[in-house]
C-alpha cells in the first residue's frame, strides 16, 4: 500500500476489523454493482452498506443500492495500519458540541409506550442525536482512525469515507461472521447497558429490567432463525457480561452451520434489525410507523448491517457507536432499548454514556 493509496483511501475509503488484528481495507472510488452479483460471486471483495431502514422498501432478495465494488483492497495488520498512516498530520478537531434533542427522545419513548400499554409491542430502541460544529478535516479523520487503532479493545473498528464526509467508529455487535472454511456463522444478541462502575458486574446480571430485556432480543433472534429457507439447527450459547472500556453488555453468542454467500446473506436480511436496534414483535406497520420519526428518518446508516463480501467470508457488523463527519458538521447518534419498564430519565443518561465512550474512543474526550 503506498502513500497515494493512503491519500486516496481518505478521499474514498472504507476499513473493517475482521478479528483482533487484521482489517480489510477498500480504496475506492466505489462503483455500485448488481445485489445479483453476491450470489454467484462475482467479485473479488464487496463492500455491503445499507441505510437503516432500506429494507422496508426491497422489493428484491437484496437491496439494488447497498452493494458496492471498490478499486483496491488490502488486508492490513494492526501494526501495519499504524506503521502507514503515522507518518501523515493528524490534529484533533475542534467541535462546538449541542445540546441533545431530548424532545425527540421523549416522543419516540411515550409512543412506545402506548404501544406497551396496548399490548402491541413489548421493546422499542429510540434513539437520539448530539451535533457539533466542525471543520473537519483529513487530518481530523486520522486523528480519530489512530485513536481507534491504539485502542486495541474487543470489538471491530470501521468507517467510510467520500468526498469529506463519512463515518468512523467501534462496535461491540456482528450480525454475521461467517467463513467457508468451517460453515459456521455466528451472531449475537447484544442488549442491557451498564456504565462501568466497580459494582456495575454485580449489579446488571441482578437488574431484572436489563435481564427481560436481553430475553426479548434472544427469543426475537431466535424466531427469526427458525424462519429461513434452509434448514440449519442454531446453537444458542451462554448469557454472560462483555466488557468494554467503558461499558457492560449482556451478550448471548448464536451459531448455525450456512453453506455459501447467498445463504449468510438471508440470515443477515432477515435478523436486521434484531430487537437490539428495532421493535418487538416484528411488527411491519409498526416499524413503518416508528421510522416516521423525523430523528429515525435522519439515522442514515446508524445501526445498519456493515459488510465485506468476499467469496469465502463474510464479515458484518452493526453499525453503532461512530461518529458521522461532513465537512461543517459532525454528530453521534445512539440508542436504547426500551421496554414498559424503562424509566425515561435513566434511558437518557444511558443514552449520553454512550456518546461519551465514542468521544472518548475516537479522542475527542477534551473540552
Amino acid at each position: 500500500m503506498t502513500e497515494q493509496n493512503l491519500k486516496d483511501f481518505l478521499n474514498s475509503g472504507a476499513f473493517l476489523q475482521i478479528s483482533p488484528d487484521l482489517f480489510k481495507v477498500l480504496i475506492g472510488p466505489f462503483e455500485r454493482v448488481s445485489a445479483k452479483d453476491i450470489a454467484p460471486f462475482k467479485h473479488n471483495t464487496l463492500l455491503y452498506r445499507p441505510n437503516f431502514w432500506d429494507f422496508l422498501e426491497q422489493n428484491d432478495e437484496f437491496s439494488q443500492k447497498s452493494v458496492y465494488v471498490s478499486s483496491q483492497v488490502f488486508t492490513l495488520n494492526r501494526e501495519e495500519f499504524i506503521h502507514l498512516i503515522s507518518p501523515l498530520a493528524a490534529t484533533p478537531p475542534n467541535i462546538e458540541w449541542k445540546a441533545v434533542n431530548e424532545e425527540q427522545f421523549k416522543a419516540q419513548f411515550e409512543w412506545s409506550q402506548r404501544n406497551f400499554a396496548n399490548s402491541i409491542l413489548s421493546k422499542t430502541v429510540p434513539i437520539i442525536r448530539q451535533q457539533g460544529a466542525s471543520l473537519f478535516t483529513s487530518a481530523n479523520v486520522l486523528w480519530c482512525l489512530k485513536k481507534l487503532l491504539e485502542q486495541n479493545s474487543f470489538g471491530w473498528s470501521y468507517g467510510y469515507f467520500q468526498d469529506g464526509a463519512g463515518y468512523l467508529g467501534h462496535t461491540p455487535e456482528i450480525l454475521a461472521q461467517w467463513t467457508r472454511a468451517d460453515r459456521q456463522l455466528h451472531t449475537v444478541a447484544l442488549a442491557g447497558t451498564y456504565a462501568k462502575t466497580h459494582t456495575a458486574f454485580e449489579e446488571i446480571v441482578e437488574d431484572q429490567k436489563v435481564i427481560n430485556e436481553h430475553n426479548i432480543v434472544i427469543d426475537d433472534i431466535i424466531d427469526k432463525l427458525s424462519q429461513l429457507s434452509f434448514k440449519s439447527k442454531s446453537i444458542q450459547g451462554p448469557t454472560d457480561v462483555l466488557e468494554l472500556k467503558y461499558l457492560l453488555h449482556l451478550i448471548t453468542e448464536f451459531q448455525m452451520e450456512v453453506a455459501d454467500v447467498k445463504q449468510t446473506f438471508e440470515v443477515i436480511h432477515a435478523l436486521h434489525p434484531t430487537s437490539a436496534m428495532g421493535i418487538f414483535p416484528n411488527n411491519r406497520a409498526k416499524l413503518q410507523e416508528f421510522s416516521d420519526f423525523i430523528i429515525q428518518k435522519q439515522r442514515q446508516a446508524f445501526a445498519a448491517p456493515f459488510a465485506v463480501v468476499e467469496e469465502d467470508s463474510v464479515y458484518c457488523i452493526v453499525a453503532i457507536r461512530n461518529m458521522v463527519f461532513e465537512s461543517h458538521e459532525v454528530q453521534i447518534f445512539s440508542g436504547c432499548g426500551v421496554t414498559s419498564e424503562s424509566n425515561c430519565e435513566a434511558e437518557l443518561l444511558e443514552l449520553e454514556n454512550k456518546r461519551s465512550s465514542v468521544k472518548k474512543m475516537l479522542g475527542l474526550n477534551f473540552d
